[in-house]
């Protein structure tokens, strides 16, 4: 971990530096030193201790904000979590909280350095295959399914409205990416995820695509389908964020197919103050709403490249209520 680090320090920043061990970790109390490695460095002439998480759990912003907040007591100058990983709604709190923190080849957040956001998140998806539509729907309805990890073609064919054959070729996509793993009994095929929840979408998110097709902007919405808030307006739902002017739903392509010839029905431009915004996704919103609007995962999913810190201090707050 210490490698990687002072190599992206060097791509990123032109620093090149020595790093010490740091000889005041044995007086520390022990669940700090069972949890991290400390060493010690300068950057930029501010004396610097990097504070490296060695498990594997992800601890929340808040204990990792307590745990910098006590070494503070030991050490003068900035201490810096370093972490393999740091997932996108917990990157967020950090900086809210001014917590400095590098995760080695992809990000860095350092304000006492005067650096705000030095961001090199590769998105997983931009370098492999994203997972075809039907296999992202199979992901989100076991996220969604608190009963159950392990499936057969028919049961899930039967909920989701795909056939068999292509649940087939869904197993083989999931088991390919690593996301779950297939076996037999007898002649029938089963599909296992993860029973933890939150590792299989810290895992399959890597490979999941924004929900949505496109978007067109109506007069109103049609009576023959369900109306199904999306976007800003179901995130405002499910967080502090302000409702917003303009009202969001989510239909699937089928159904937009379905509707855009309806008599009374009118794309507007995306200027008409009095536009409805519809998305168009590339699988069916309905199959997994929740309370009137679409399930927290792809709301997420659709949200999530958003620059807008309000947008994505919101996404956070959303996702911290899921019960995994």
């Amino acid at each position: 971990m210490i490698h990687k680090t002072k190599r992206y320090l060097v791509d990123v920043l032109g620093l090149n530096i020595d790093v010490d061990l740091w000889s005041e970790n044995r007086r520390l109390p022990v669940y700090l030193q069972d949890s991290y490695k400390f060493q010690q460095t300068t950057l930029h002439n501010l004396p610097c201790l990097l504070m490296i998480a060695l498990g594997e759990q992800e601890q929340t912003p808040a204990v990792i904000r307590k745990h910098a907040e006590n070494i503070r007591d030991r050490w003068e100058g900035e201490v810096i979590y370093v972490r393999r990983n740091i997932t996108a709604y917990n990157r967020h709190r950090l900086i809210q909280h001014k917590v400095s923190f590098i995760v080695p080849e992809k990000q860095l957040y350092l304000p006492l350095l005067g650096i705000d956001l030095r961001e090199h998140f590769r998105r997983i998806r931009s370098e492999r295959e994203q997972l075809s539509p039907s296999s992202q729907a199979v992901v989100i309805n076991v996220l969604l399914d608190h009963n159950n990890h392990k499936y057969a073609p028919r049961e899930l064919a039967d909920k989701l409205g795909y056939s068999t054959m292509a649940l087939t070729r869904v197993f083989d996509e999931l088991e390919f990416a690593g996301i779950a793993t297939t076996s037999r009994q007898g002649r029938k095929r089963f599909i296992e995820f993860p029973v933890d929840k939150r590792h299989l979408w810290e895992t399959a998110g890597k490979f999941l695509r924004d929900p949505v097709k496109k978007r067109v902007y109506v007069n109103r919405m049609s009576s023959q389908i369900p109306n199904v808030v999306a976007g800003l307006t179901a995130l405002s739902r499910m967080s502090m964020l302000s409702a917003p002017d303009r009202m969001t739903y989510a239909i699937s392509g089928k159904a937009w197919k379905t509707i855009k010839e309806e008599d009374g029905l009118k794309q507007l431009p995306p200027i008409e103050s009095d536009a409805i915004e519809l998305e168009i996704w590339h699988y069916n919103p309905v199959t997994f709403a929740i309370n009137g609007g679409v399930d927290p995962f792809s709301l997420y999913l659709s949200l999530r490249d958003s620059n807008d810190e309000r947008i994505q201090i919101a996404l956070e707050e959303m996702m911290e209520k899921i019960k995994w």
